[in-house]
């Protein structure tokens, strides 16, 4: 059997730029499979629009009989 680590990364993605009263997006990105995310409370400061929606890619390499496998979760 095979067992993979990796660190666990999260981090919050927004524009540089964000313009008073004008949508934007922003996104949460996890490097690992997770369950049960809650963005937290904006309050009334920030309306949400529509989400969060989650976007997950997985990718599996096998170089010279290596195995890597990597995860992301995006909740956007």
């Amino acid at each position: 059997s095979h067992v993979w680590a990796q660190q666990v990364t999260f981090k919050a993605q927004v524009p540089k730029t964000v313009l008073a009263g004008k949508p934007f997006q922003l996104t949460y990105v996890l490097n690992t499979e997770g369950e049960g995310f809650q963005p937290g409370d904006f309050g009334q400061s920030i309306t949400v629009l529509q989400g969060p929606s989650v976007s997950t890619s997985s990718n599996i390499q096998i170089i010279n009989g290596q195995m890597s496998r990597s995860v992301q979760n995006s909740y956007i």
